[in-house]
């Protein structure tokens, strides 16, 4: 899995920060199926992997390490390397609610630029 992790590299075109965030998801996940080869990587081995992530991880990084399995997958199917791509589930992950201001706090940062920067008050 690991040498199919360097194909799927070198032949991805990515912007700097993908690659640099798929780099970082990966280090999870290579050291429980980097030492595979993709035809062992099936559905139950997924569930296994995201039961060891889940000690450590969120459920959002979780599925990020999935997606790069999954992406890797597909590019050696892709390629003829693979015969076909395993059902790769991921979770659902909880939405996290914007915390906004209080009404306190909005009323003492308008104080506060009334007094500070009364051209800007309007602005805010």
């Amino acid at each position: 899995m690991a040498d199919a992790y360097k194909m799927y590299l070198s032949a991805t075109k990515m912007k700097p920060g993908s690659r640099d965030n798929c780099q970082r998801f990966w280090r999870d996940v290579e050291s429980h199926i980097g030492h595979l080869y993709i035809e062992e990587v099936d559905t139950s081995l997924i569930d296994e992997l995201r039961s060891r992530l889940s000690t450590r991880l969120g459920p959002e990084s979780i599925n990020n390490g999935v997606k790069i399995v999954r992406a890797v997958l597909r590019f050696m199917w892709k390629r003829g390397h693979l015969k076909s791509v395993p059902y790769i589930p991921t979770q659902s992950a909880p939405e996290l609610a914007a915390q906004w201001y209080t009404e306190e706090e909005r009323d003492r940062l308008l104080t506060g630029m009334f007094e500070m920067y009364p051209q800007w008050y309007a602005f805010f």
